[in-house]
């Protein structure tokens, strides 16, 4: 064979291997990370689910975190939540979910690669993928509150915590990344008395984590 030839042959073999990493990095591992999204979210929301669990269990959470004071007329003038008290559920909610996130990662998540046709009836069919995923950042906590009307003079006062973090599977050259937000209850009592507008008409804890009327 002439150089000139071998040359483009070359040249041609080349440019079908380029061709081919490309199509591998840019639709292969999104058809991947597509796939994987749900069983991603899925799963990070089992781990901050686990967390919470692990943060709660067998303790009386309502009464560790808000006080409710009355004043001479009997009528609610403060309910205030605890800081140090709420700060401390949540790091223990945030240690956990990472915890749980790691081990969760460890372990990764299956795949078909039935699952690339993205025809739904051949999702359970070819060869098994292991993907291992991991923590981005550091997951973050917050707490919400809203009031439930429940009878005359009576409310619920129900205290949430939003869990977010991120998750993603690391591809050569790029990560592809899952935003998770998960919003649980984390405790609730019956408030038997008249309950001020200003909380009634509250769906968030201001950052000092007081709940005063104004």
């Amino acid at each position: 064979m002439k150089k000139g030839k071998k040359k483009i042959v070359v040249l041609v073999l080349t440019t079908i291997f380029v061709i081919l990493i490309v199509y591998f990095f840019v639709s292969i591992n999104h058809m991947i990370f597509d796939s994987t999204k749900l069983t991603l979210d899925t799963v990070a929301k089992k781990a901050i689910n686990a967390g919470l669990s692990e943060a709660i269990r067998n303790r009386a959470i309502y009464d560790e975190l808000v006080s409710i004071t009355h004043g001479d007329d009997g009528k609610i003038s403060l309910i205030q939540i605890k800081s140090y008290e709420a700060n401390n559920i949540c790091n223990m909610v945030v240690d956990g979910t990472e915890k749980n996130l790691k081990l969760l990662g460890n372990e990764g998540v299956v795949l078909t690669t039935g699952m690339l046709s993205n025809i739904p009836i051949l999702g359970a069919f070819g060869g098994k993928i292991n993907l291992k995923f991991q923590q981005i950042g550091t997951a973050y906590c917050n707490y919400f509150s809203k009031f439930v009307s429940a009878g005359i003079n009576q409310n619920i006062h129900r205290l949430y915590v939003e869990v977010r973090a991120s998750i993603g599977i690391v591809f050569p050259f790029h990560t592809e990344k899952v935003d998770v937000v998960q919003q649980l209850l984390l405790c609730e009592n019956v408030i038997i008395g008249e309950v001020p507008y200003t909380y009634l008409q509250s769906t968030e804890l201001d950052p000092l984590l007081n709940l005063i009327p104004s």
